[in-house]
């Protein structure tokens, strides 16, 4: 119904069968603004602008948890991993694993509300007597969600501003830098304006 197939590598927390070469640690500073930057943990907010769409979309929108979108979990980065390398994932092994992890945890909230809801009317379930709630667009990517990101729009790119990334939690960025307001264009890396 939802066209997606029961196919391509059951990846996750603990399995890379599949993507032997994956090594959590080198792939993040390989997607970094900075790679010579340390690490203390998997933030999102030094990522590249491509990587940091996609692992906003993974944590937002395909996995999406109740908290802490920003740091990236090692399921995320297989994730970020598998879709920046065209690798084919079980889709329906993910959202089953995640739909299930959503029941046991309460940093996950109900995923895939549509998809769900499409399956009961596919099925013909009957309704009538179940609470019905509003879905709101909270996940929606748009010019004020890249500029939450710490995007900004210059002519017809989109740019990060060095050191400043409101991402970053308590004045964590390196902000002592006289160059702090100079644009930095990501190489190679620019979404066009919409």
């Amino acid at each position: 119904m939802a066209g997606i197939k029961y196919s391509g590598l059951k990846v996750g927390k603990g399995n890379t069968s599949g993507i032997q070469e994956f090594n959590k640690l080198q792939y993040y500073r390989s997607c970094m603004r900075n790679p010579s930057q340390s690490i203390s943990r998997f933030h999102a907010g030094h990522l590249n602008l491509t990587p940091r769409l996609v692992a906003y979309i993974i944590a937002w929108q395909l996995i999406p948890r109740g908290t802490n979108h920003v740091v990236l979990h090692e399921e995320d980065l297989i994730l970020l991993y598998c879709i920046m390398n065209l690798i084919k994932v079980n889709w329906v092994y993910i959202i089953n694993e995640h739909m299930l992890k959503s029941k046991r945890s309460t940093d996950y909230r109900f995923p895939y509300a549509i998809l769900v809801s499409k399956l009961i009317d596919h099925f013909g379930i009957n309704t009538s007597n179940e609470q019905n709630e509003t879905i709101k667009a909270v996940s929606e990517i748009d010019n004020s969600t890249l500029t939450k990101m710490g995007f900004h729009k210059v002519e017809d790119s989109w740019v990060i501003l060095k050191g400043k990334d409101p991402q970053e939690e308590h004045g964590a960025s390196n902000l002592n830098n006289e160059d702090d307001n100079e644009v930095v264009p990501m190489e190679d890396d620019t979404v066009q304006a919409a």
